[in-house]
């Protein structure tokens, strides 16, 4: 019986974890398409509010230095501002 409460306690956490981790990621997606205006998968300079912090740290985010943001730098970007 302990068994079996134990089993079922781990599947109530995992599920927690994943539905955290969708709402999460779903969230990032938006906030990414919708400063993504010309819908290219990638943020450029020009589609970045001016004063915000990502224009601020635009080439920090941009870490291979195309010129432009990708969802994954974009990613990395929210998930170390929303640390803070």
């Amino acid at each position: 019986m302990i068994k079996l409460i134990t089993i079922a306690l781990g599947l109530v956490f995992i599920c927690g974890v994943a539905i955290a981790e969708d709402t999460a990621s779903s969230s990032m997606d938006m906030g990414f398409s919708n400063i993504d205006k010309n819908s290219d998968g990638t943020l450029t300079l020009e589609e970045v509010a001016p004063e915000s912090i990502l224009a601020r740290s635009f080439t920090n985010v941009d870490k291979d230095g195309n010129g432009s943001i990708d969802a994954g730098e974009y990613q990395l970007f929210t998930a170390l501002t929303e640390s803070d």
